[in-house]
């Protein structure tokens, strides 16, 4: 699977899969790469369904309740993971992040702005790794409802656990 996107998004995305790799957070871990001055990120297929795709084929209550639970507990590692392995990746704060979708889906600097400081006014307190789009459609099973993969690594920063989970 590939991908293209900016230097800085590729190289980020790139370095937060190493990290939580080993971790143990299972995760696709991307490779780098640059095609006439456009870098894109590859992964490995992943053969199995999104969360999303396992709902729509139909579940039991206590599948759903065991998936959330197998989902809970990759956001638990993701927690455990000291926040200074992601001292040196760009965007690894929330707010940065938020402030970085804006402007990139609205163009405007100025509301960029405000998001980014309303986003950390709102984001104090303890830090933590987080997924802030910890979603059905980015969690990967196998046939056998096992995790195989967490997706949409642009999502990952430094976040308030409280704060992540109320907006995903």
């Amino acid at each position: 699977v590939f991908r293209f996107n900016p230097r800085h998004v590729a190289h980020r995305n790139h370095d937060i899969s190493h990290v939580l790799s080993s971790h143990d957070v299972p995760v696709p871990l991307v490779k780098l790469h640059l095609y006439q001055g456009q870098y894109f990120e590859t992964y490995p297929y992943l053969a199995g369904y999104t969360f999303q795709e396992c709902l729509n084929m139909g579940m039991s209550k206590s599948e759903i309740l065991d998936t959330y639970d197998m989902m809970a507990q990759q956001i638990k590692k993701m927690t455990e993971i000291p926040v200074h392995n992601f001292k040196n990746i760009e965007n690894k704060n929330c707010s940065s992040v938020a402030q970085s979708n804006i402007v990139r889906k609205t163009n405007s600097w100025l509301l960029g702005q405000g998001v980014k400081y309303g986003t950390k006014l709102l984001n104090a307190g303890d830090q933590n790794i987080c997924h802030c789009d910890f979603t059905p459609q980015n969690v990967v099973f196998d046939a056998g409802k096992n995790t195989i993969s967490v997706l949409d690594l642009n999502a990952v920063s430094v976040a308030n656990i409280n704060f992540a989970l109320a907006i995903t």
